[in-house]
């Protein structure tokens, strides 16, 4: 697990690596949001992304399926995470190296207190994984 003061850092971004890949946090808008992003500085990386949210008493999904490129190495994921609120972020990413193995994790995000309380944490459910393709 790690523990982000988002105000605090001085570049206003925050990279959690996650094997080929790294999630990405963003300060904009006058810091009043985070915007989430997938990303690789090893591409071509295939991936499967979904992601669920909670806030304020709604909720939302959003879903990308793609092939990460040097042309366009990250996929935003998410615009705006509402840092006032107490916004809980799913994010299962599915990605698929070079050499054709998979890897499915999830990534976790807690926002709480305007951004000086952010914890994230990262679930494997498997790494490496040889796994037939039914319809490549």
């Amino acid at each position: 697990m790690t523990h982000i003061n988002l105000p605090a850092l001085r570049d206003q971004h925050y990279d959690v690596p996650i094997g080929k890949l790294f999630f990405q946090l963003i300060r904009y808008g006058g810091n009043d949001y985070l915007t989430a992003f997938v990303g690789t500085s090893e591409p071509p990386i295939y991936v499967e992304i979904k992601r669920a949210s909670i806030y304020g008493g709604s909720s939302q999904g959003q879903s990308y399926v793609g092939t990460l490129t040097a042309a366009s190495p990250t996929a935003r994921i998410d615009d705006e995470i509402l840092r006032a609120s107490d916004e809980m972020h799913w994010t299962w990413i599915r990605q698929r190296d070079q050499a054709g193995l998979w890897s499915l994790c999830e990534v976790n995000l807690y926002v709480s207190n305007g951004g000086y309380r952010i914890d994230v944490w990262v679930n494997w459910i498997y790494r490496d994984a040889d796994i037939p393709l039914f319809n490549d």
